[in-house]
């Protein structure tokens, strides 16, 4: 048998050797089911209401995304979520309720990050919070799946939205709402009585007056009536704060008079 020959004989042994592995590699990945849903803080879940959250799962090892996409659904039951104390192992979601559902092909135990971003419908507020967990082969995480908690306020100007002319006297009104797309409303389920929902004007960067708003009667809507003092560019926050809950949200604008 010349060299060339065993050369050759060698080559194709290798490429066997390299396809068998590949193979057994392939067929050692065991299909491992994850479902994620995101809990707006005191309220429910973030679903298709508000676009959902942005989920993304990464491999911590190796730094590579397994899976990303959105969250989906309804918002769920507000009886089982909010008015309820809940029960030790209790099942939270059901039919319906948001959720990002994936499958993962593991051949390992695999530590993963999880990154939520919410709410999309409201990028002003969208915050990401992160956790991280052991994901082992075969053993699913569906059912209520993995629930994060995410704190926040949807806070959004409704007017002025840039100019006012020198006879207006600057009115501002302001969508305030939980995460997941909630009301809030004096004496409500989301009592806004209890929160510090104020407008906040700069000029400069300096802040030269500061506040209160007051609930319109519908829509989850805030206002309050404010003077300039003169002419220019100013920069207009709405803020919104529970201090039950530590949830907060912010929008902004940069009016002209």
């Amino acid at each position: 048998m010349n060299r060339s020959f065993k050369k050759t004989v060698f080559s194709i042994f290798n490429l066997l050797l390299v396809l068998i592995l590949t193979l057994d590699y392939a067929y050692a990945q065991t299909d491992t089911r994850l479902t994620v849903r995101v809990l707006s803080r005191d309220a429910k879940f973030i679903g298709s209401g508000m676009e959902g959250a942005n989920i993304r799962i990464i491999d911590l090892r190796t730094g590579e995304t397994l899976a990303e996409g959105r969250t989906e659904g309804e918002t769920g039951n507000t009886k089982l979520l909010v008015q309820d104390s809940g029960t030790r192992y209790g099942k939270l979601a059901g039919d319906g309720d948001a959720e990002f559902n994936t499958v993962l092909k593991l051949t390992e135990p695999t530590k993963i990050q999880i990154i939520a971003s919410a709410p999309l419908r409201s990028p002003n507020n969208m915050i990401s919070i992160s956790n991280e967990l052991w994901m082992i082969p075969g053993k699913h995480i569906d059912g209520d799946g993995f629930i994060m908690e995410m704190p926040g306020l949807s806070v959004k100007i409704q007017e002025p939205l840039q100019y006012l002319s020198e006879e207006d006297k600057l009115e501002i009104k302001a969508e305030v709402i939980m995460l997941c797309g909630c009301p809030t409303e004096p004496e409500g389920l989301w009592d806004s009585s209890e929160m510090d929902i104020e407008v906040w004007l700069y000029r400069d960067g300096q802040m030269i007056l500061r506040s209160d708003m007051n609930y319109t009667g519908r829509n989850s809507t805030y206002a309050a009536a404010l003077s300039i003092p003169e002419a220019g560019e100013y920069q207009v926050y709405v803020t919104a704060s529970d201090p039950r809950t530590a949830n907060s949200g912010v929008d902004s604008v940069l009016i002209t008079y």
